[in-house]
């Protein structure tokens, strides 16, 4: 699963993620120069689908116009639906063997939920 880019009109359709990875979850930095996603290979979205596993996944940003992609900082773990909060911090969830519930890449644990 890629993440693109489209105009309103239509028009300007362009792949922004890497080919090969299952990248979701995009959200928009506050400049909206670059997203923030999570990344794992396909094999992984199967392994960690009930979240009974260990395992981690990565954080991104991709360039809106370069296309280039940096890991962000954050803890271990299964992280997925990155949130760029108010504050300009990452909020994500983490579901994984290990852990469960709302964290922040500053390291700060947020509420836990259920299974």
């Amino acid at each position: 699963m890629d993440i693109y880019l489209i105009r309103p009109d239509g028009t300007g359709l362009k792949r922004i993620s890497e080919h090969g990875n299952f990248c979701g979850g995009p959200k928009w930095t506050r400049d909206s120069k670059s997203v923030t996603a999570y990344c794992m290979s396909a094999q992984e979205t199967w392994t960690y689908r009930w979240g009974d596993q260990g395992g981690e996944t990565q954080l991104i940003q991709i360039s809106i116009e370069t296309g280039a992609t940096k890991p962000l900082p954050a803890g271990p773990g299964v992280k997925m639906s990155p949130s760029i909060l108010a504050s300009g911090e990452i909020g994500y969830l983490r579901r994984d063997k290990s852990a469960k519930g709302v964290f922040y890449a500053s390291g700060k644990q947020g509420p836990e939920y259920a299974s």
